[in-house]
């Protein structure tokens, strides 16, 4: 019998495409997700988005993207530069919406807000109707703040309506704004039960190992079933099986505490499908911190970072939305809300993009002196310097009168 206690760090990934009793087909594999993980991963800490809901609103936007600016888009999302896209990501979509089943509920859902009277291409209308289902509404022209606060609730409630309100609000204060022209939204929810459902009777606590050294005690999930274990030199994979037939959670461990970063690097050349698929059903005791994760992203500067620049600038060429021309993407903003305990997981994310035609903000550049630094206080005109000092320790003061003699003692 093997021994599982996930204690460290972790990557928790949910997947379609695994039968149950049988392997992860080895094609289950995202490039962009991986490499979009690896972007926010700069930053420490949790993190938890859906890369299905972020491509499919990418892929409405590259519906009406031409030139470089669709070549970005679709490199970026590491698929074929033609309209082939549509088909993939329709057939994609379907399959997934039909995995629905007594213990498992999966509702994906699109929708656009057009501005009133704005020239739109009405074949890329139709796309939006015919490949991604999405519907179509439509807002008068936002004058004041009054006009955007009443677009936004009804954003808002469709949002909160389509992930059962665990999602009740992507809009922000400043969007939709007087210059936002068309906004695309994706949102999904899932709710799945375990294939072997944990005893919610056991009160189980266990160490959980931080990435700072410190350890903490965590409620736990604890368990003696057969799951499908792989393992090798630096990682274990576990699958754990929701009642769905289609559905599991993948957890990939490192074997080698403060790892995890390597492994997220790793996933990116070796689909996670592989790996899994190289196991076998064996007697696990699985010990599982419980957790409940929500995170809200701007995917802006991420996504420039990967490759999709021209989008957020002047001189994006959207006009396959619009002939007038003009139209950027003002924001793109992402939020998710994923629960895991005894009975299953619950999770809900939501993706909003904001199209405009005003002028793209100005992304600041980050000043942060986070460590040691120099600082003058000085007279412009003269070039005194009044004030000059280095700052080691923000919290104590360095150097005292008593330090200050026995440096001069030294010198005498």
């Amino acid at each position: 019998m093997k021994f599982l206690g996930l204690k460290f760090s972790m990557l928790i990934l949910s997947l379609p495409g695994a039968l149950a009793g049988a392997p992860l087909t080895n094609e289950v594999n995202d490039p962009f997700a991986l490499e979009l993980l690896s972007r926010l991963s700069e930053q420490s800490g949790n993190v938890v988005f859906s890369p299905l809901s972020i491509e499919t609103c990418l892929a409405l936007a590259y519906g009406g993207a031409r030139g470089e600016t669709g070549s970005q888009i679709a490199a970026t999302l590491q698929r074929s530069d033609n309209t082939g896209i549509h088909q993939e990501f329709a057939a994609s979509l379907r399959a997934v919406k039909e995995t629905g089943n007594p213990g498992c509920q999966f509702t994906i859902a699109n929708a656009a807000w057009l501005e009133r009277d704005y020239p739109f291409v009405e074949t890329y209308l139709g796309l939006l109707r015919d490949q991604y289902q999405a519907s179509l509404n439509v807002f008068p022209p936002i004058t004041d703040d009054k006009q955007a606060a009443l677009v936004r609730t009804q954003i808002d409630d469709w949002v909160s309506s389509q992930t059962r309100g665990k999602i009740v609000q992507i809009t922000r204060p400043d969007l939709p704004g007087i210059n936002t022209r068309m906004m695309l939204f994706d949102a999904v929810y899932f709710k799945g039960a375990w294939a072997t459902p944990f005893d919610k009777s056991m009160h189980w606590r266990s160490s959980f190992l931080l990435d700072s050294g410190q350890s903490v005690e965590v409620p736990s999930l604890c368990s003696e079933d057969t799951l499908r274990l792989a393992e090798d030199n630096e990682i274990q994979t576990l699958e754990i099986p929701y009642r769905s037939n289609q559905i599991s959670m993948v957890i990939v461990l490192p074997k080698n505490r403060g790892r995890l970063s390597e492994i997220e690097n790793h996933l990116r050349t070796q689909p996670i499908g592989r790996l899994c698929s190289a196991g076998s059903p064996q007697l696990v005791r699985l010990t599982l911190p419980k957790f409940r994760l929500t995170s809200e992203i701007d995917l802006k500067i991420p996504l420039m970072a990967m490759g999709i620049k021209n989008a957020f600038a002047e001189g994006a060429d959207f006009s396959g939305i619009s002939k007038r021309g003009g139209l950027f993407i003002e924001a793109m903003i992402h939020k998710s809300d994923l629960d895991m305990n005894e009975e299953g997981t619950e999770a809900a994310t939501a993706t909003g993009l904001y199209l405009g035609d005003g002028v793209p903000p100005v992304i600041p550049k980050v000043f942060n002196p986070d460590h040691p630094f120099l600082f003058l206080v000085i007279h412009k005109s003269t070039g005194s310097i009044l004030f000059l000092g280095r700052v080691s320790d923000p919290t104590t003061p360095n150097l005292t009168i008593n330090r200050m003699q026995k440096v001069t003692e030294r010198l005498r």
